[in-house]
């Protein structure tokens, strides 16, 4: 894996991209995946709406932070705490997410999610993130960050390099739990 920075920017969303795509294959091997879930969890159409609806997540505040880089007003990023960096260290670098983490509820599936709507919506995002840092010098990706809208009530914050690698790894994390639908 590329180096978490706006230097490897193009490398890490082409990752986004093909985690996504990945993902979009495994449902489409079988239709029938689409509605099928184990008891109790959600189904392979719900855990690609979450997917989208958290790449989704993250895009107003990156598209705000870019208007607002653009026009020299977007003050200085923070730095990352301790939880922060052991977050890195553990999720974002490797690449592995564990299982059980709760949603946040802005990121919660429908009852029946739209397959064609939820595919289109995930590869906008993927474009949406791209056009984030088209046009900018690894340094302006490395700058451009915002408040984690996961956990609004924390100073945690992401990059916009760091954004994208989670999300690839998040999908990556979500299609792994699709394709084991698919086995008998």
């Amino acid at each position: 894996m590329a180096a978490i920075d706006g230097a490897h920017f193009d490398a890490l969303v082409n990752d986004l991209d093909r985690s996504v795509e990945q993902l979009l294959a495994t449902v489409g091997r079988d239709p029938s995946v689409w509605s099928r879930g184990r008891p109790g969890k959600w189904t392979a159409g719900q855990h690609a709406e979450h997917v989208t609806k958290a790449l989704e997540l993250h895009l107003p505040s990156f598209e705000q932070s870019r208007r607002r880089m653009d026009v020299g007003d977007l003050g200085r990023q923070p730095g990352h705490g301790l939880l922060e960096e052991l977050f890195h260290a553990v999720i974002v670098r490797p690449g592995w997410m564990p299982r059980g983490g709760p949603a946040v509820p802005p990121t919660f599936p429908s009852d029946l999610p739209n397959p064609a709507d939820v595919s289109r919506r995930m590869r906008e995002a993927v474009g949406r993130f791209r056009a984030l840092g088209a046009g900018l010098d690894p340094a302006a990706r490395d700058r451009l960050w915002i408040r984690n809208p996961n956990m609004p009530t924390m100073r945690w914050h992401y990059s916009l390099p760091e954004s994208v690698r989670i999300q690839a790894v998040h999908v990556r994390h979500h299609g792994t739990q699709i394709a084991e639908l698919l086995q008998p």
